[in-house]
């Protein structure tokens, strides 16, 4: 099964990639020469802060090469695009027949965009043979998250180059101010959050299958709710805005929190060696040839009150 793993995933990033290239490509013929150069700019700029906020962290796999981080950025700026086309037109069709528009952009945008993130981090930590700690998932979520942003920041430029009545530079200039000032790093916030819920579902040692599931779709609706909140129009004036405010401080005081807690947890455990667990999803993996002797344990670490299925 790891390999049908390691093949679903290979197959979705590089059409993926395909779909993407040829997105950006017609975004760059459609618009200005210099909205193309901000749009490269700004993306590389979000990658490298979003990389460099985890990179300095303890919870940055030091052990593995950069294979897998590519992988993250390609899932969450290529693959999960598809996801998201497949996935969400159809809510999107039943909401407008509903005539229930007001949710369509809550609702159309957090349904498909949180699903697809999270299917790529279960699946980038599921045929690892390297990650083995839940916090793994935190960051591996994050960078899949981070990944989606920053193409999607790409998306949004283009376009508000297009409808900028007196300028493109003027329209990209002002989408991406306002997405780095309003929700920075919010896909790269969500998806960790609902990762590293994926990492207890999968690495937690001698807990029933329930409660993997009770993580499972718990960091899936954390992560939905909040995406859901967070583009949710209630108002056209002030309180709107504090709105944003109030979503904003659960988002990243959520996002803080569980931070907090994985550095916690690598202090109590230790940082060690990078190990292969013992698991209920074993028969999915192939030990890698040095890995060290499956543990049916893993001392210190425990579920974050935020997750607890109690």
């Amino acid at each position: 099964m790891l390999r049908y793993g390691k093949t679903v995933l290979l197959v979705s990033v590089v059409l993926g990639v395909i779909v993407s290239l040829f997105s950006i490509g017609m975004s760059a013929f459609l618009v200005d020469a210099p909205v193309s150069l901000i749009n490269l700019a700004g993306f590389i700029a979000y990658l490298i802060v979003g990389t460099a906020i985890f990179r300095v962290s303890p919870m940055w796999p030091e052990e593995l090469n950069w294979k897998w981080y590519l992988t993250c950025l390609l899932w969450g700026g290529c693959a999960s695009v598809g996801v998201v086309s497949v996935i969400g037109s159809p809510i999107s069709t039943v909401l407008k027949r509903l005539n229930l528009m007001f949710f369509e952009a809550a609702l159309g945008g957090a349904y498909p965009e949180e699903i697809s993130k999270l299917l790529g981090v279960a699946l980038i930590l599921i045929v690892s043979q390297r990650f083995s700690r839940p916090w793994h998932g935190f960051v591996v979520g994050g960078m899949v998250g981070l990944g989606f942003e920053a193409f999607e920041n790409i998306v949004y430029g283009s376009f508000g180059a297009m409808i900028d009545p007196n300028s493109d530079v003027d329209g990209a200039l002002s989408v991406w101010g306002y997405r780095t000032v309003a929700g920075p790093g919010l896909h790269m916030c969500l998806t960790a959050i609902s990762g590293l819920a994926i990492g207890y579902a999968i690495y937690l040692a001698d807990i029933p299958m329930r409660k993997r599931l009770a993580y499972m779709f718990g960091g899936l609706g954390t992560s939905f709710l909040l995406h859901f909140a967070w583009n949710t129009i209630i108002s056209a004036g002030n309180l709107q805005i504090v709105w944003w405010v109030g979503v904003a401080i659960v988002l990243y005081g959520t996002f803080l929190s569980c931070w907090v807690h994985c550095v916690r947890q690598i202090k109590t455990e230790g940082s060690g060696p990078i190990t292969v667990p013992h698991l209920p999803l074993a028969s999915l993996e192939e030990p890698a040839p040095d890995a060290p002797p499956a543990t049916q344990v893993m001392p210190g670490v425990q579920p974050p009150e935020g997750f607890s299925t109690q």
